[in-house]
């Protein structure tokens, strides 16, 4: 809070503190995270020496594995020319790994209304994505392997839920076992040099009594 009014001065049309003020902070420490200082980074701009397997795995990416047409490159998310706005997908994310039934979180939606935003998310940043998981909006997969298959065999379409606007093809993508490595191996390349930073031991005390057992770090 002191920090906030401390810099309220620099933001004179909104001069009490906004959500506008809490994006623009976490929007400024996830900058100092990425730096593009990855192996891919260094393969592209240097000609440093990435494997063999790796460069099968961006070549996978970019083609049959049909991964481009929603993270772009260079950030790999979905944010494309002119970079002020990102893509939202319809995968058909499911609620549990068991494909019982579609996530019940509508995303987009909730903020604007539409049959093309029913259940439609943000795509992804696939930079450091090692260190992210578990994956998906509501972190469904932990591992890449299965967010691989999730893709390989449909999204939730293919894999018999019903979702009348899936943006994500329902096609398989027939990828082998050794293509499947190949595009971890890629995306482990996008693994940066970042810092590292010692979390705290303990996050501020509240005045709202369900806030008091938050957890460092967030529970899943």
């Amino acid at each position: 809070k002191d920090a906030f009014k401390k810099f309220a001065k620099h933001t004179p049309n909104y001069p009490t503190i906004s959500i506008d003020h809490i994006a623009a902070a976490v929007t400024m420490y996830y900058a100092d995270l990425g730096m593009y200082a990855a192996p891919f980074d260094d393969a592209i701009n240097n000609n440093k020496f990435i494997s063999l397997q790796s460069i099968d795995g961006f070549n996978l990416f970019m083609s049959k594995a049909q991964c481009a047409t929603c993270h772009f490159a260079p950030q790999f998310n979905g944010v494309k020319p002119p970079y002020i706005g990102s893509e939202f997908e319809v995968l058909g994310t499911p609620i549990d790994d068991k494909f019982s039934s579609l996530s019940n979180d509508v995303g987009r939606y909730a903020i604007n209304p539409a049959f093309e935003t029913m259940n439609a998310f943000r795509t992804g940043n696939l930079r450091n994505v090692t260190h992210t998981k578990p994956y998906m909006h509501n972190g469904v997969f932990t591992t890449l392997e299965q967010v691989i298959d999730f893709y390989n065999t449909g999204g939730g379409v293919g894999n018999g839920l019903k979702v009348e606007n899936q943006t994500l093809s329902s096609d398989s993508l027939h990828l082998s076992a050794n293509e499947k490595q190949s595009l971890i191996a890629f995306m482990q390349t996008l693994k940066e040099d970042i810092p590292t930073q010692i979390p705290p031991t303990t996050l501020p005390i509240s005045k709202i009594e369900k806030y008091k057992n938050r957890k460092v770090g967030g529970v899943y």
